[in-house]
């Protein structure tokens, strides 16, 4: 599951590997999200979460304490909130399926599919209310 968490993490930000020796913020970021996320949903320890990326249990007990800081400023931490919440949409998806972590890019694909399809439905619907209020606007009497 960490693998799975790892990938979904690496897809979402667009980082290649969070396992890297860097202090990029993106990279950064990135592993706060790995750290919750698998804290969150594997229950490891964080000795073992931090280990699955060659890091040690107090960077990961420090990556909470970010995360917990991003909470607490969550307008000044909307952008890394909102991939943290696309990704953890799915963690229900990949526990309950055996989904290889080389399938989640379809993963995400076809979610990105659906979500655009939901879109597109939704602008019609503004464009139609956009039309109603117009026609009713006209009958107005001032």
């Amino acid at each position: 599951m960490l693998q799975k968490i790892k990938e979904l993490v690496q897809i979402e930000t667009k980082i290649r590997d969070i396992s890297k020796r860097s202090r990029l913020p993106d990279i950064v970021d990135a592993r706060v999200m790995y750290y919750y996320l698998a804290k969150k949903y594997t229950g490891l320890s964080y000795h073992r979460i931090a280990r699955s990326i060659d890091r040690d249990h107090a960077t990961a007990l420090h990556g909470m304490k970010s995360y917990g800081n991003w909470n607490f400023a969550s307008l000044q931490y909307r952008k890394q909130l909102d991939k943290l919440h696309a990704i953890e949409q799915l963690i229900p998806e990949i526990q309950e399926s055996h989904i290889e972590s080389a399938d989640l890019h379809e993963l995400f694909k076809a979610r990105n599919i659906a979500l655009n399809s939901q879109v597109s439905e939704l602008l019609n619907e503004i464009k139609q209310k956009d039309a109603e209020i117009k026609r009713l606007s006209s009958w107005r009497t001032v």
